[in-house]
């Protein structure tokens, strides 16, 4: 006799199962004992860290909706940290 799989469907209708669902659940768990490795510095001013690889940031917005302060504070505010 065969155990049945149990099986959902997600919002575009694919079918997952349960079975499947539990592997990328424990694949998932973070311990706070686990080391984390760190991504490559991308982008650095002096040293605070602006972007590391695939984490990244994009500012978007309406014409004078203030993009560019918005992103002259960001690095204003890296480069007075280590004063």
């Amino acid at each position: 006799m065969t155990i049945p799989r149990i099986a959902v469907k997600n919002k575009d209708k694919d079918t997952i199962y349960i079975d499947e669902l539990n592997e990328i659940a424990k694949k998932s768990i973070l311990l706070i004992t686990d080391k984390q490795e760190q991504p490559p510095e991308i982008i650095k001013i002096n040293e605070s860290v602006i972007g590391t690889l695939g984490n990244f940031s994009c500012t978007t917005g309406a014409e004078k909706a203030k993009k560019t302060f918005n992103v002259s504070a960001i690095c204003a505010a890296a480069l007075i940290l280590n004063r």
